[in-house]
């Protein structure tokens, strides 16, 4: 959003004549070009792996003695459950990867934006 309105705010600034005396709202009070102005941060998205962590043995009691024994079915879908959930992390980083960088992208062309604007108003004091 940020960066949309720097662009329109820089598109007018260069249409302006360079004999112009009226200045601009814009450069009236310039504004800040660090990052930490423009940048928005934001939490970063949560891929925390999810462990199937079930119990899958049972003890069976022979009255002189208990034999413990897993549960294949129970095996199975305990570890059909943790693929499902190595997939859903996997996807997770990709799309944490892919918003850092359209974040990162989007605040340099503020940052550039918000120069150009700087720039314009400097020239025009001229």
């Amino acid at each position: 959003m940020k960066a949309a309105t720097f662009l329109v705010l820089t598109a007018v600034m260069i249409s302006l004549p360079a004999f112009s005396q009226d200045v601009p709202a814009e450069c009236k009070s310039p504004p800040s070009c660090d990052e930490a102005s423009i940048c928005i941060s934001r939490p970063p998205r949560d891929c925390t792996l999810a462990r199937d962590n079930r119990e899958c043995g049972r003890n069976i009691n022979l009255g002189f003695t208990k034999i413990h024994t897993n549960d294949p079915a129970c095996e199975a879908a305990k570890a059909s459950q943790n693929a499902a959930y190595s997939a859903a992390k996997a996807a997770c980083e990709a799309q944490k990867s892919s918003e850092d960088a359209m974040q990162k992208q989007n605040c340099l062309s503020a940052i550039q934006a918000c120069k150009a604007i700087s720039k314009a108003c400097a020239d025009l004091a001229k």
